[in-house]
């Protein structure tokens, strides 16, 4: 594959192989830790289709219906035929792919972790299915060791508030790759969501606390922070639509709540409480130092009557336009210069990147930019970011990369992908007289690998202990 170099394609090769061998360290993704505490998953169709919403939103762009691919009731009880049946609808239709990123991270996978180097037809569909089974089957092919693999040393899920942190402890009493949980406490903020005091009583159940005041709240969630600490976590996620973080008075924090708790909320209560609750945990990460990161710039779940029928987070998440100047100025006046606070911002509204979120970085010493994120964790993407933010933002308040995968399969390719259009971009920026040689392999691997441990106050264990060559004798 290409370094997507325009100007130093040679010089762009040499980038790549200086980080091509570095650990993985994944500061933010969605692999969901009940797969990593059951080890083992021998479904190739749960693998690569119905468990990655990127595969899920194409295939349903063309008309698939969602029922086909095991997704409406009865997903549980999915026997091997159905399983093969979702997985020659995905090879059939793999020509979707063509020219998305998408594409590459499953070819990637299908070399390096299974031996594959077909493209998915419909001839090859059950050949391909019963080689990626037979891998699965093996103890080589459990989740922990697919993801050691590929050189993943560190992996951080993302969990919600209630999520009871065992299977964390006992993953990580194996000792094969870190696992780091991240507290994500959506569901206990957004309190226009007709579950949410569903969602609150598993809280309250999680931590063994009644919950009937608003201080009862702060207080638990401050409680809950320390647990995921305890558990080795070192950050929080919040998913916003637009970037509103202004703050209420206790008072008034109590008054919504109250009424939150009779189901009498409107939508300007519930915009008023996240945007508050959100600048609560600022405040809670400026003491407990928790690295706060925010996903704004989208609306989730675009398609209600899908998310109503198959569930939320099958890939209906659509950009909008945000404002992060206006809407981030009361939360960075208070805390975007307090000592130890880490605030990584990500957008899924790239017109941002140049005119709002650099100057934001450039200017507030808790700020960090993520990596392009959804649709923009692409080769033209990550171009587009590295010349939009570089110039003013500078590349030491940048987050590095986190791969945001749901699919354990393609980690390393999501790695890969970013490691080689850096080495591409970093060329052309030579070829430019930006700097010199020397000085870009040392910030290539600062982008590949060092500015994400910095950000996430994450440490490896053995630097290198852990390199990216995978049991077909692949170094990727």
């Amino acid at each position: 594959m290409a370094n997507f170099s325009i100007r130093a394609p040679e010089l762009a090769d040499e980038i790549y192989t200086s980080l091509s061998a570095l650990p993985i360290v994944s500061p933010h993704g969605h692999v969901p830790i009940e797969l990593l505490d059951e080890g083992e998953w021998h479904d190739p169709s749960q693998l690569f289709v119905t468990g990655d919403h990127y595969v899920v939103r194409m295939l349903g762009s063309a008309g698939v219906d969602l029922d086909s691919l095991g997704l409406g009731a009865g997903r549980e009880s999915q026997t091997t035929q159905q399983s093969r049946e979702i997985w020659k609808l995905f090879c059939t239709h793999f020509h979707l792919f063509t020219g998305t990123p998408t594409r590459f991270w499953i070819l990637k996978s299908f070399s390096s972790l299974f031996g594959i180097d077909e493209l998915p037809n419909a001839r090859n569909a059950d050949s391909l299915f019963d080689a990626i089974s037979q891998e699965l089957a093996k103890p080589s092919g459990g989740p922990l060791n697919l993801l050691t693999r590929q050189g993943v040393e560190i992996l951080a899920t993302t969990d919600s508030a209630e999520t009871s942190l065992e299977a964390h402890n006992r993953v990580n009493s194996g000792g094969q790759i870190r696992v780091v949980p991240t507290f994500r406490p959506d569901s206990l903020f957004d309190i226009s969501e007709q579950d949410w005091l569903k969602q609150l009583n598993l809280f309250e159940a999680s931590i063994d606390v009644e919950i009937s005041r608003y201080q009862d709240l702060i207080l638990a969630i401050e409680k809950k922070r320390q647990d995921f600490k305890e558990a080795g976590g070192t950050a929080t996620d919040h998913g916003l639509e637009a970037p509103l973080m202004d703050s209420l008075t206790a008072a008034q924090a109590q008054s919504i709540f109250e009424r939150a708790l009779r189901g009498e909320v409107d939508e300007s209560d519930a915009n008023l409480f996240l945007a508050h609750m959100t600048q609560e945990s600022a405040r809670m990460s400026v003491a407990d130092g928790l690295v706060m990161q925010i996903h704004a710039g989208c609306v989730r779940d675009h398609d209600r009557p899908m998310a109503n029928r198959f569930g939320p987070a099958i890939g209906g998440d659509i950009p909008i336009a945000v404002d992060w100047v206006r809407g981030t100025r009361q939360l960075l006046e208070r805390f975007g210069n307090a000592e130890g606070f880490t605030l990584v911002l990500f957008t899924m509204d790239e017109s941002t990147y140049a005119r709002e979120l650099a100057p934001i970085a450039g200017h507030y010493r808790a700020v960090k930019l993520g990596p392009p994120w959804w649709f923009h964790d692409s080769p033209n993407g990550i171009r587009r970011y590295l010349d939009s933010v570089v110039e003013t933002a500078g590349f030491s308040n940048l987050a590095g990369f986190n791969d945001d995968t749901r699919n354990i399969a393609t980690v390393g390719a999501r790695h890969e992908l970013w490691r080689r259009c850096v080495s591409g971009w970093l060329a052309d920026q030579v070829a430019s007289s930006a700097f010199s040689e020397t000085e870009a392999k040392e910030i290539g691997k600062q982008l590949a690998l060092d500015l994400a441990l910095e950000t996430y106050n994450l440490e490896l264990a053995t630097v290198g202990s852990n390199s990216n060559t995978n049991t077909h004798g692949e170094t990727q």
